[in-house]
């Protein structure tokens, strides 16, 4: 189980893929296409915390191991 009471508020795109393990080109198609909710800062995405838990909420079934 991962513990998401230590990250940030807001947290870069790496960051995000590495704890959903996923490719970081797959995460920048989930924001795209708007299955991530994330918010464009500088030349990168920065997501909020409790949109990340949103997502793996939905996505249990892809992400299963993640239990927030």
């Amino acid at each position: 189980m991962k513990n998401f009471n230590n990250l940030p508020h807001l947290l870069l795109t790496k960051e995000v893929s590495k704890i959903l393990k996923i490719n970081y080109a797959t995460l920048l198609k989930y924001i795209k296409k708007g299955y991530v909710k994330a918010y464009r800062c500088g030349g990168d995405w920065r997501i909020h915390k409790g949109d990340l838990l949103s997502f793996i909420e939905h996505n249990q079934v892809m992400f299963g191991g993640l239990k927030v």
